[in-house]
């Protein structure tokens, strides 16, 4: 029997965290490749944790938060979460993202179009604290829409 490497992170105190919410619950969002995808390609200084609507927690203290798209009918899922948890800087994409960004042009920050693990390190090393300056940096890459302007791959 082959043996496979552990893959295994080492966090600092100066680790920056994402948290990625399949914005239903559990049983159907546990089967989601795109939140195991941005888990799995988040670089060693970024936390990734995983929430569905009904394991969900504070999200204040995350960085970023992602929202995985899947089905219009997941809107006010999101719309809840954000009002309840109050995240600091919010995006999504997902096949609703990618087929009409426009439905949460003034729900998220922006939104990633197309295939995350293309463009999401590239997002998080522009990372800044200051949001205005975050968004500034983001906007013209490829994938991403901030509400004023879409760039396809």
């Amino acid at each position: 029997m082959q043996e496979y490497p552990l893959i295994e992170k080492k966090y600092t105190k100066n680790s920056r965290k994402l948290a990625v919410v399949f914005p239903n619950l559990y049983y159907g969002g546990v089967y989601s490749l795109g939140t195991l995808i941005i888990y799995n390609s988040t670089p060693e200084n970024w936390i990734c944790d995983r929430f569905y609507l009904d394991k969900i927690q504070d999200l204040s203290s995350y960085n970023l938060v992602g929202f995985s798209f899947q089905y219009e009918l997941d809107l006010n899922n999101i719309k809840q979460i954000k009002e309840k948890y109050k995240p600091k800087i919010t995006f999504a994409g997902g096949p609703v993202s990618n087929m009409n960004p426009l439905i949460l042009k003034d729900v998220v920050d922006f939104q990633i179009l197309g295939e995350v693990e293309n463009i999401l390190p590239k997002i998080l090393e522009l990372y800044t604290e200051d949001k205005k300056d975050f968004l500034k940096k983001i906007k013209n890459l490829p994938g991403i829409y901030t509400g004023d302007k879409i760039t396809y791959t």
